[in-house]
């Protein structure tokens, strides 16, 4: 399977930037070439969507606040007018980013609706 046409469609579909990584420390499986996220930063993310906490992520350097999390499933972080929106599936973690020119409703949709197609397929 090639998790870059994810990637792609997650940009098609309105994301700034996207990756995908599995849960549990499994690391990066796709990403776009402008993202830059280590395994501290996955952790924190997975962290915040497992236990429902709304604790922020450092990503780029720079800290994004939890504005919305639902356990299990989803969180969302933001910073001014940029934000970076996370779904947990059962085998991954599927981020969408967005900045000042990106509609954030559009890519929760877009994230949101990847993230059910992989637990559909057992992901």
């Amino acid at each position: 399977m090639s998790w870059d046409s994810y990637i792609d469609n997650l940009k098609a579909q309105g994301c700034n930037e996207a990756a995908i990584c599995g849960i549990n420390g499994g690391g990066v499986w796709a990403k776009s070439a402008s993202v830059n996220i280590d395994a501290t930063f996955i952790s924190s993310a997975e962290n915040v969507v497992k236990s429902g906490e709304t604790t922020g992520v450092s990503y780029k350097g720079e800290k994004y606040i939890c504005i919305k999390v639902d356990r299990d499933d989803s969180a969302q972080f933001k910073k001014s007018t940029s934000g970076i929106v996370v779904f947990k599936t059962n085998q991954a973690l599927v981020f969408g980013f967005y900045g000042p020119e990106d509609q954030p409703g559009r890519v929760t949709a877009a994230v949101g609706k990847i993230a059910d197609y992989l637990k559909s397929s057992g992901y």
